[in-house]
């Protein structure tokens, strides 16, 4: 498998379009993702958890653009999570949630904030929950 993405547009408002490529036997590929895309201020990761999925969980945080913030501004960003589900052979969406504060955007970062990572144990309890 192959996880592949492209990225449209440039600079600000550019977004990124995934996809997760499995070669099939008759030679052609399946996309085994919906479609996801995101812009260039997000976060995105695949984790090992296999009490929640037999395959890697696919995750995304990407900004929400609310209210008077401006461009530089902090903002919100939404979890999606994203799971296998071997009886469809197709990963859906499980879950989404808005994080409950604010993170820097792309412009303010001098290193990746790292959105996924400080929200690893809401993500970890949500898919415990479900």
């Amino acid at each position: 498998m192959v996880l592949f993405n492209a990225n449209s547009g440039g600079g600000s408002g550019s977004s990124d379009r995934y996809v997760l490529l499995r070669s099939e036997p008759d030679r052609h590929f399946k996309n085994l993702l919906p479609e996801i895309i995101v812009s260039n201020q997000a976060d995105v990761a695949a984790w090992d958890l296999p009490t929640a999925s037999p395959m890697p969980v696919f995750l995304t945080a990407d900004y929400l653009w609310e209210g008077m913030e401006g461009h530089y501004s902090s903002h919100f960003f939404e979890i999606r999570i994203y799971v296998y589900d071997p009886a469809a052979d197709q990963y859906k969406l499980r879950h989404k949630y808005r994080t409950a504060h604010k993170y820097p955007g792309i412009d303010n970062w001098e290193e990746a904030p790292g959105i996924l990572v400080r929200e690893r144990n809401r993500i970890i309890e949500v898919l415990r929950a479900q």
